[in-house]
């Protein structure tokens, strides 16, 4: 699997930057994030794994490729909201649960994750 960039734009005091996961040039997940540069933090937009691509670690390798990216900008708060369009209550507790078991913490429907400069 290739993680690549395909887009960067700036749009209302935010980069906005989308980067997609490939399998044998095939795009199988992606992940946009906007970061607020006068904040010092970036939130994730949207993440989505092609149906047939899930429960294999692409979610999980575009949420630590966004990481490392933001953390070489020097930027180490990261906040999102979990949700999906079409979740069931049990979908989306189930993604509160991802979100957790990477270190995200839920406060006021956000979660939030301050990354380690160390790692």
């Amino acid at each position: 699997m290739v993680i690549e960039e395909a887009y960067r734009t700036i749009y209302d005091c935010e980069e906005l930057v989308c980067f997609l996961a490939k399998i044998d040039n095939r795009k199988v997940g992606e992940i946009t994030m906007g970061i607020q540069i006068k904040e010092q933090m970036m939130t994730i937009k949207g993440i989505n794994v092609e149906s047939e691509f899930r429960n294999i670690g692409i979610g999980r390798a575009l949420m630590g490729f966004v990481e490392r990216f933001v953390l070489s900008k020097g930027i180490t708060k990261i906040s999102l909201r979990a949700y999906s369009h079409d979740a069931s209550p049990e979908v989306l507790r189930n993604l509160k649960n991802w979100y957790t078991k990477m270190g995200y913490i839920q406060q006021n429907g956000y979660m939030f994750k301050t990354l380690n400069v160390c790692n």
